[in-house]
């Protein structure tokens, strides 16, 4: 498979995905409904646990206690929760980087 464009930011996380659901019957759009509910409601919950917490590394994954307890609350897998607190880690350290350099403008 040739493809068109080549993927310029090949080892970030991709943020953005669209999804066409024209033929999608009423049991598959309830199922991701719910789905896509349970993800927010757990990144929500994981981003405000992150946002308490002072010391934050950014270069290693969250403790395992950390994603143990978003899997057993949500009755999610590991891995799902990993990936869940991978993102909340990301926006957190990156609304922190933001409010330092506007604080350093604002001297």
């Amino acid at each position: 498979m040739i493809k068109k464009h080549k993927r310029v930011r090949s080892g970030w996380m991709r943020r953005v995905s669209k999804l066409y659901l024209k033929g999608l019957n009423s049991g598959k759009e309830e199922t991701l409904k719910t789905f896509l509910n349970l993800y927010r409601n757990s990144l929500n919950y994981t981003i405000s646990r992150l946002w308490s917490e002072q010391n934050i590394k950014s270069s290693v994954l969250l403790d395992k206690s950390f994603t143990a307890v978003i899997s057993e609350r949500f009755d999610i897998t590991a891995r799902f929760a990993q990936c869940i607190g991978k993102q909340a880690k990301e926006n957190v350290t990156s609304q922190r980087e933001k409010s330092k350099r506007n604080n350093a403008f604002q001297k």
